[in-house]
């Protein structure tokens, strides 16, 4: 099967900033483009939400950059329902250090272009308003909507009938294990969980030896009962490779997994790595591009 970009001409990280630091990053394809959202990281820990796209993850033309950075926008995931595409983020709203009960912690966006968005609409405020809550991502399923976020340090599941539901029911916490950044998606007619975890999932593992890394688990069920969404195992570490000058420190963090074996027979996982671990938590961070046939070890490209 021909490539249908030149994946060899490319090096990591495919995407830096000399005043930004880059987290966060989901991507698809359509129409021709690669779509990349993200999050931008000040010096000062405020953030934008970035969103490109590119042709070639060479040249990157920008289609938005929303907020002044008080907001704090943040950690995108991207989902789509038929015709319309669905952003997930948070907000590091300054007012929750003052005032947790004005805060909206968790927001979507909608698009039909991945251009042009209806934008910043709480999401599931009745369950996260005034209490650190990061990292949502969604999944439909049925005529349910089903949320996973970061409560405090503590995964938590809900569902709903709609994105705009003031009716959330909280499922509770459907894992013991810590995790980030995660994605929902279907593989072989089963239903995945990708994301970022410490390493404590691994029998036998030191959690301190990779940083963040990435993993890929298994629903039980087939996700048409509310317990299906409770029940996930077992836990696949995904293998990336370390390049000097890139990521050292944390070799593939907060990534966005994307199934393009119709086009080339890999999967494509977009992550932000750093060799330099000794500045502030959300600084020094690139984007890097990694693929595999097996998920469980990747290559870079170049």
């Amino acid at each position: 099967m021909s490539e249908w970009f030149e994946w060899n001409s490319l090096a990591n990280p495919i995407l830096r900033h000399e005043q930004w630091s880059l987290k966060d990053p989901c991507m698809c394809f359509d129409g021709g483009w690669f779509y990349v959202f993200c999050s931008a990281f000040y010096d000062d820990d405020r953030s934008r939400l970035l969103g490109l796209r590119t042709r070639d993850f060479k040249d990157f033309e920008r289609l938005f950059l929303w907020g002044d950075g008080r907001e704090g926008w943040c950690s995108p995931n991207l989902t789509r329902r038929d015709e319309t595409w669905v952003l997930t983020y948070q907000s590091w709203d300054g007012r929750a250090m003052y005032h947790p009960q004005e805060s909206k912690a968790l927001f979507y966006a909608t698009s039909s272009d991945l251009q042009n968005w209806d934008t910043h609409h709480p999401l599931a405020a009745g369950l996260t308003r005034g209490v650190r809550s990061i990292d949502p991502v969604i999944a439909f399923a049925g005529d349910d909507v089903y949320l996973l976020w970061k409560y405090r340090q503590t995964p938590q599941m809900a569902t709903a009938k709609a994105l705009d539901s003031q009716k959330w029911t909280l499922l509770g916490e459907p894992f013991e294990y810590w995790l980030e950044n995660g994605q929902f998606l279907q593989l072989e007619g089963r239903w995945r969980l990708w994301g970022t975890s410490d390493g404590r999932t691994e029998p036998n593992s030191n959690s301190k030896s990779v940083r963040h890394p990435q993993y890929l688990v298994s629903m039980a069920g087939r996700g048409d009962r509310n317990a299906d969404w409770m029940d996930w195992g077992p836990w696949l570490r995904q293998r990336f490779p370390t390049q000097a000058g890139f990521n050292e420190h944390e070799c593939a963090n907060a990534g966005f997994l994307a199934d393009w074996r119709q086009r080339d027979g890999h999967y494509y996982a977009i992550f932000c790595a750093r060799t330099d671990g000794a500045g502030e938590k959300n600084m020094g961070f690139t984007l890097g591009l990694s693929r595999s046939t097996d998920l469980a070890n990747w290559q870079f490209p170049g």
